[in-house]
């Protein structure tokens, strides 16, 4: 075989048939005939290196042997013979080589390379289209070769024979292309290779085969590799000179009847075939279209190419209603932090993310949805807009099944006027759109008016939107489940449709602000409050996307943050704000835009907005039973970006003011306490003197009423209140009337504004202390409130612990409670001791037994948090109030059986944390009810001394102390001992 295959290639080499005339005639064929079939019958071996080199080796020396037919110019008697001999071997040869491709896949890329070669090669050589029968017989032979059975071993290529082979190359052609689309650029180049041999040798011959070999090489327009889609664009071009040379017109019906057929399998395709058919259809309809080019326009004036076009489009981009995340509420990114949404940067790494992906039911793959846009935008690119806009509309409009694919479509078809995501000059049409910059203007300004429509945004996306914070008011008091059915009818399906449905729109106008640019700029005053409206929203997906929207918006209309692009066009937003709260029922979602600009801007907006929220408390004091949830969520943005703006009223910063207050109150004091005892010493000194020297009460008094005539300075003029704080101590006035609301998510809300309003005016004490007096007798009353929810409020590390185990925000009460100890000290520590302490005392007294000795699902229950969280307060109560022995003793007795190791770890650790706070306030005291408790005996420093043994008759009873308990005693005796060493 080797001998066989060199001797070919050897022989192949010298001039064409000099060298090797017994291959022409029926003597030739009789002597290779043999080693012919041989090699035809042998077995590939494609895991062995020598069979692969050997396989090489044989494709080789056959496509040498075949290109010589093709290469020679003049059709002479010789070239016609040797086809013929050639031809004579073509069913064993296409079917041998077209095991070799469709064997195992594992085999290298060389190999199917060469296979594909050879195999249109062979093809070409026999059935080229030059050889085509006119009159032909077999009569030439006689000449040559007198002998019958040499000459019956020739083909007769009469015309029967032509249509018969060409339907054969036809079914293996299209077993060989079923293979699909290789990794390997290599191969993908040789396809294309096989391709245009085919289609230059054989068009005539092979005019069944001809589409699905222009088929393959549309399909690799769109290759990654250079080098395979420019061979394939020039073989396209080549190929069309023929079509033309020969009179047959030109390939552009061809190309429109494939993309009508195309069209009308795509859907099929794409519900049934996987990704390895799907991608390759797709990438075949992407080609057709970028070869169309310009002439697209045309094809699509035609009503059964359109319609055809459109609806497979519209049953592909079908979009699945099923995923959970539709149904989720604000993300992480928004929340209701002011700190995490303020100074969005907008950078090329946040330029056109988005954070939530679309699923489609019939596809998932990324390639798939990516060539779906790109023929989509090509027919923007190269179609009538106008047309297509309108088309796309009445199906918009005809059913809502439609809507979300019709928006989708609309929106690529804008981007690919554009250009956006296409490069026509691959295509050679350097000015390839049909629509006009003013044609595309208009358009999109129609398309944003029809988008933020009444009848399309404010589409139900929630249970009853329009009126739920209306109907929360008044349905139910407590935070008790929602039904799924919403009262309207409204299906969960039909929700996760309008959601979607929002998503497109406002993805619709970021792709709009890619089209335009800067002259976006004037669309802001149509499209920014809408989508600032959206922003706000419930729904996390859709909250996401106008965040996304809004990114790109910034990026295009040179901005470089959304605090920079909200207070560049705050003043129309302002005022349309402020005319819709005069109609506050007919725009519930106007507070949202209100919300979102003090989320997402500085202090510089502060100023601008402040007639507006003025506005906002005239509304809130005259319809406060209906609006109070609408608008209290815009007073909790406002205290909490008050105190994101105004940094100098942090925690840390009250805390420092505080302590310093704390100092200044004890010198004063000490300095009045040593000035009253030295005037009562001279006054008694004097009453005992005799003589005339003496002074007198009355005239001591005398000179102490002169002198302090004398000593009288100016009074201190007080430093004007900043507006800020001035704003909050409105918000608190408010807020005072929502604390014994009905409604249990109002009480958390107004809970919420209290604590910051309360850090925020912890610097100004004239209008702090008022506050906290007024704020103090509503506040108690939440401590006995019926709902768990209101009561309970966990605090951040809990929160990131535990939030996913019950939906509760924690003791929102007991926090409260506890920044009002930051800020105003022992201004409470009476009221905190009457009122507050007996209630936890009892609430921990009356939980000890619950917790005691539970299992691991107690810490998912609410009073596990409930204890924990008075726990962790007690803690922040006793470092901030000075505390008497009385009320210290009192607590350590309430706390002590949280010691026990029964106990679940958690309140154990949290019960060690109280003691070591008492021990800061009252070491001595705490030492000893320690002691006492666990039973310690002291040892005497002398041995004339007796030992002591605590906590043999108070000692409490059933109690297990850990080791932590003695360690905590151990360091307390050293602290002690410490001190009086000291």
């Amino acid at each position: 075989m080797i001998l066989f295959s060199n001797s070919a290639s050897s022989s192949s080499s010298d001039s064409p048939w000099s060298t090797a005339p017994s291959l022409s005639l029926p003597g030739g064929l009789v002597l290779n005939g043999r080693p012919g079939c041989m090699t035809i019958r042998m077995p590939p071996f494609p895991f062995l290196s020598i069979a692969s080199l050997f396989g090489v080796m044989l494709f080789s020396a056959s496509d040498a042997l075949a290109g010589e037919a093709v290469d020679a110019e003049p059709v002479s008697q010789d070239v016609r013979l040797h086809c013929q001999v050639i031809a004579s071997f073509l069913p064993g040869v296409v079917t041998s080589i077209a095991k070799v491709i469709l064997g195992d896949s594992k085999q290298g890329q060389t190999i199917l390379s060469m296979a594909f070669l050879t195999w249109s090669s062979v093809v070409a050589t026999a059935m080229s289209d030059r050889l085509m029968p006119q009159d032909m017989s077999l009569d030439m032979f006689q000449s040559k070769d007198k002998d019958m059975g040499k000459r019956q071993l020739i083909i007769n290529q009469d015309k029967r024979w032509w249509n018969d082979t060409a339907s054969k190359v036809h079914h293996l052609l299209k077993r060989i292309l079923s293979i699909g689309i290789h990794s390997h650029w290599k191969l993908r180049l040789s396809v294309c290779q096989f391709a245009k041999m085919l289609l230059q040798n054989c068009n005539q011959s092979l005019e069944n085969c001809v589409p699905l070999l222009v088929d393959v090489l549309v399909a690799h327009l769109n290759d990654d590799y250079k080098q395979v889609s420019v061979f394939s664009r020039q073989a396209l071009d080549s190929f069309s000179v023929i079509v033309v040379a020969r009179g047959s017109g030109s390939l552009i019906s061809m190309f429109e009847d494939n993309i009508h057929s195309l069209a009308t399998r795509l859907p099929r395709v794409v519900r049934t075939a996987d990704d390895t058919v799907r991608l390759p259809t797709l990438d075949l309809l992407v080609g057709y279209l970028r070869l169309l080019g310009p002439r697209i326009s045309s094809l699509l004036s035609s009503s059964a190419h359109l319609k055809r076009l459109s609806q497979a489009l519209l049953q592909i981009l079908e979009i699945d209603l099923s995923d959970i995340r539709i149904m989720e509420k604000h993300s992480a990114v928004l929340g209701s932090s002011t700190e995490s949404a303020l100074y969005h940067p907008v950078t090329e790494e946040t330029f056109g993310h988005s954070h939530y992906r679309l699923q489609f039911r019939h596809f998932n793959d990324d390639h798939i949805k990516a060539a779906v846009i790109k023929s989509i935008r090509l027919l923007g690119c190269y179609g009538d807009l106008s047309l297509l806009v309108d088309h796309f509309a009445d199906y918009f409009t005809q059913s809502s099944h439609w809507q979300k694919q019709a928006v989708l479509i609309v929106n690529e078809l804008v981007r690919g006027c554009a250009q956006i995501g296409l490069d026509c000059s691959e295509d050679g049409f350097l000015h390839c759109s049909v629509n006009s910059k003013e044609a595309i203007e208009e358009h999109i300004m129609s398309l944003l008016s029809e988008y933020v429509s009444e009848s399309h945004w404010h589409v139900p996306t929630t249970i009853d939107t329009r009126m739920e914070d209306f109907r929360a008011n008044q349905s139910s008091r407590s935070l008790a489940a929602i039904n799924v059915a919403s009262p309207n009818g409204l299906s969960a399906q039909t929700l996760n449709s309008n959601t979607i449905l929002v998503c497109l729109l406002l993805d619709g106008i970021a792709g709009f602000a890619e089209v335009l640019g800067q002259h976006f700029d004037a669309l802001l005053m149509t499209a920014l409050y809408p989508i600032l409206e959206k922003l706000g929203d419930s729904k996390g997906v859709i909250s996401q996307t106008a965040l996304d929207t809004l990114t790109v918006i910034c990026q295009c209309c040179g901005y470089s943050s959304m605090n920079d692009l909200i207070c560049h066009n705050a003043d129309y937003l302002i005022d349309a704000v402020s005319l819709n709260l005069r109609h506050l029922d007919m725009n519930p979602t106007t507070p949202r835009v209100l919300k979102m600009m003090l989320q997402h801007c500085d202090k510089a907006l502060l100023p601008l907005v402040d007639d507006t929220l003025h506005e906002v408390f005239t509304v809130l004091d005259g319809h406060f039973d209906d609006t109070a949830l609408l608008l209290v969520p815009v007073l909790q943005t406002l205290v909490e970006a008050i105190h994101y703006w105004f940094p100098s009223t942090n925690r840390a910063t009250v805390c420092e003011w505080h302590e310093g207050s704390r100092i200044h109150e004890k010198e004063k004091v000490k300095a009045c306490s040593i000035s009253d005892f030295l005037k009562e010493y001279c006054h008694k000194n004097l009453d005992m003197e005799d003589g005339e020297g003496g002074v007198k009460d009355e005239d001591f008094d005398q000179t102490g009423e002169q002198n302090g005539e004398a000593d009288d300075f100016p009074e201190d003029k007080k430093e004007p209140i900043p507006g800020h704080c001035l704003l909050t101590t409105e918000v608190l006035d408010r807020c005072i009337h929502f604390v014994s609301s009905k409604n249990a998510r109002l009480r958390l809300l107004v809970l919420s504004v209290i604590q910051h309003g309360l850090l925020i005016l912890a610097a100004t004490t004239d209008q702090l202390l008022p506050q906290v007096h007024k704020l103090w007798s509503p506040l108690v009353k939440r401590f006995a409130d019926i709902e768990p929810v209101v009561l309970m409020k966990v605090t951040h590390d809990i929160i990131n612990s535990c939030w996913w185990h019950c939906g509760v925000f924690g003791l929102q009460a007991l926090d409260v409670l506890c920044t009002m100890a930051e800020v105003s000290g022992d201004f409470i520590r009476r009221r905190v001791v009457s009122n507050v302490w007996p209630a936890l005392s009892t609430s921990l007294e009356r939980m000890n037994g619950m917790s005691l000795q539970s299992g691991k699902l107690y810490k998912h229950t609410v009073n596990f948090k409930l204890q924990k969280t008075v726990l962790t307060s007690l803690d922040v109560l006793i470092c901030e109030l000075d505390m008497g022995d009385v009320e210290l003793s009192e607590i350590s007795a309430a706390v002590l059986p949280y010691l026990d190791v029964r106990q679940p770890r958690e309140l154990q650790e949290a019960a060690v944390r109280i003691f070591k706070a008492l021990a800061t306030a009252d070491p001595d005291a705490t030492w000893l009810v320690l002691s006492d408790a666990v039973g310690c005996c002291l040892l005497p420093p002398h041995p004339c001394l007796t030992s002591v043994k605590l906590g043999t008759e108070r000692r409490p009873k059933g109690i297990q102390y850990s080791g932590v308990v003695m360690d905590l005693v151990c360091e307390l005796s050293c602290c002690i001992w410490r001190k009086y060493i000291m």
